[in-house]
C-alpha cells in the first residue's frame, strides 16, 4: 500500500492510500482534539461518579468523565478528547498526552511503552534504556510511548525530542491566572503524525515545506501555477462525498448515511445491482469498503450500525474479516463488534 499526503495551503490536508482519498482534514480555530486548556473544576457529579464539569474558558463548561483526585475549585491542565457536537459538550481529560514524531508523553509515572511494530529485541532494549534515562533526566515527563519511527532515530535525536516535550509540559504545568487555551498542536505536524509512514508528501506552501522537511525528508514542494494542488489529484470533486447523504457504489448499489444523536446508521441498498446471491455478496463487500472509508473521511465517531443486504453466514464472516483488515489503517481505531441477532453490523470508532 502507498500513502500520500497533499497539503494545500496551510489549512487543508488530504490523505490518499493507493490513490484513493481516505482522510480529509481542515484546520479550525475552534476547540478540537489535542488542544490543552487550563481549567477549573466547577462541579463534581454526585454519588459514586468520578465525572465533573470544568471551566476551560469557553461559553459552556466541558465534561470530564474521570476527575481522578481533583476536587471542586482545583485548577489543572485538561486535554480535549472530543469537540462539541450533536448538542454534547466538549469532552476533556486531565490525562495529558502530547504527540511528537518519535514519542508521545504519557501521564502515567514511570511508564515506558514501545510500539508493537518495533519487533527487533535489540531495538526495543535500546529504546527502553534510553526511555528510562530520559524520565530520570526530565522532571516534567511522567511516562513515554515510543512510536515506530523511534527505531530509526539515533539517541541524540530522541533525547532532543524528549527535551522539547519536557519544555512544553513545563510551560503547561505553570498554568495561567484564569481558564483558557494553553497549547494547540500544529495543524500540519499533528495531522501528519497520525500515520507512521508516507511514500510521498507534497505541499504548495513554502513555509510548510521549510517547517517539515527536517521531519519528513519525503516532502516535496510544488509551486501552485495553473491548477491548485487538490485539482491535480481531483480531490475537490471527491470531497462532495463528505456531504452527500447517499454514496454510490461501482456496482450500482449505494449506502445511505444517517447521523442521529445516539449513533450513526448506515443502510446498504442493492439499487441497480441485481442478480443472484453472488452479486449481493459483491455489493456488501463494496459497501463495507466504502463504509470504512467514509468513517475516516467524515470522522464519524461513537456507535455505528450497518444494515447490509441479508446474506449467508460465510459471507458475513468474509465481511467481518474485510472490515477488520480495513480498520488497521484508520487512526480512529475502529472496533468491529460483529453482527447482531438481527443481522446488523456493529462498529465503534473514536473521532480523531
Amino acid at each position: 500500500m502507498t500513502r500520500e499526503a497533499l497539503i494545500q495551503g496551510k489549512n487543508q490536508i488530504a490523505i490518499l492510500e493507493n490513490g484513493v482519498l481516505v482522510n480529509y482534514y481542515q484546520h479550525s480555530d475552534s476547540c478540537s482534539y489535542g488542544d490543552i486548556y487550563w481549567g477549573r473544576v466547577v462541579k463534581c457529579a454526585s454519588g459514586n461518579s468520578d465525572a465533573c464539569f470544568v471551566d476551560i474558558g469557553l461559553s459552556e463548561n466541558a465534561f470530564c468523565p474521570d476527575k481522578d483526585k481533583m476536587k471542586q475549585d482545583d485548577f489543572g491542565p485538561f486535554m480535549v478528547e472530543t469537540s462539541a457536537h450533536d448538542n454534547k459538550a466538549v469532552r476533556v481529560s486531565n490525562k495529558i498526552k502530547i504527540t511528537g514524531k518519535y514519542m508521545v508523553s504519557l501521564s502515567q509515572k514511570g511508564v515506558i511503552n514501545i510500539s508493537s511494530k518495533i519487533i527487533d529485541t535489540e531495538s526495543r532494549n535500546r529504546i527502553r534504556s534510553l526511555g528510562e534515562a530520559v524520565l530520570d533526566k526530565f522532571t516534567h515527563l511522567e511516562g513515554l510511548l515510543f512510536r515506530t519511527e523511534a527505531s530509526e532515530a539515533n539517541e541524540e535525536v530522541l533525547v532532543a525530542a524528549a527535551r522539547e516535550l519536557n519544555s512544553l509540559l513545563g510551560t503547561i504545568n505553570q498554568g495561567k491566572p484564569s481558564p483558557g487555551l494553553m497549547y494547540r498542536p500544529d495543524f500540519v505536524i499533528s495531522t501528519l503524525s497520525k500515520y507512521n509512514k508516507y511514500d510521498n508528501i507534497v505541499t504548495d506552501d513554502v513555509e510548510i515545506y521549510e517547517k517539515i522537511k527536517g521531519l519528513y525528508p519525503e516532502v516535496r514542494f510544488r509551486q501552485a501555477k495553473e491548477y491548485d494542488l487538490f485539482d491535480v489529484k481531483d480531490i475537490s470533486s471527491k470531497l462532495v462525498s463528505l456531504t452527500g447523504k447517499r454514496v454510490w457504489l461501482p456496482s450500482g448499489g449505494n449506502i445511505v448515511i444517517e447521523t442521529t444523536e445516539a449513533m450513526t446508521v448506515i443502510d446498504v441498498n442493492s439499487g441497480k445491482a441485481t442478480g443472484n446471491k453472488a452479486s449481493k455478496d459483491a455489493v456488501n463487500k463494496e459497501a463495507i469498503t466504502e463504509i470504512m472509508r467514509q468513517l475516516r473521511l467524515r470522522n464519524i465517531g461513537g456507535i455505528i450500525i450497518c444494515d447490509l443486504i441479508s446474506s449467508h453466514k460465510e459471507a458475513e464472516e468474509e465481511i467481518l474479516k474485510l472490515s477488520k483488515e480495513l480498520s488497521q489503517n484508520d487512526p480512529g481505531k475502529p472496533v468491529i463488534h460483529g453482527f447482531t441477532h438481527l443481522g446488523l453490523l456493529e462498529i465503534s470508532r473514536k473521532r480523531t
